[in-house]
């Protein structure tokens, strides 16, 4: 998910649905961009950025979560080192 991206769009504009329109995009196109499962092109992204007033590297930056967190061995209590 593009998290930069959604935020800034639910921040200046009421719904995702509206700045589609503003930006010439199909909703469900911007859906897919925002979660990530499409890219967007350097126009879209050009444009996004320009109508959101801020930086196109920044708009689409992508935060990831690990899946897992690296644990250590409980100690003699067992409790969990560093938890």
């Amino acid at each position: 998910m593009l998290a930069n991206l959604s935020a800034t769009i639910k921040a200046r504009y009421r719904t995702h649905q509206e700045f589609a329109v503003l930006a010439g995009v199909h909703t469900v196109r911007l859906s897919r961009i925002v979660n990530g499962w499409i890219d967007a092109t350097s126009v879209e992204r050009e444009k996004f950025a320009r109508l959101l007033q801020v930086d196109a590297g920044w708009l689409f930056r992508r935060f990831t979560v690990p899946a897992t967190c690296p644990r250590t061995a409980p100690d003699d209590r067992g409790n969990q080192e560093g938890l």
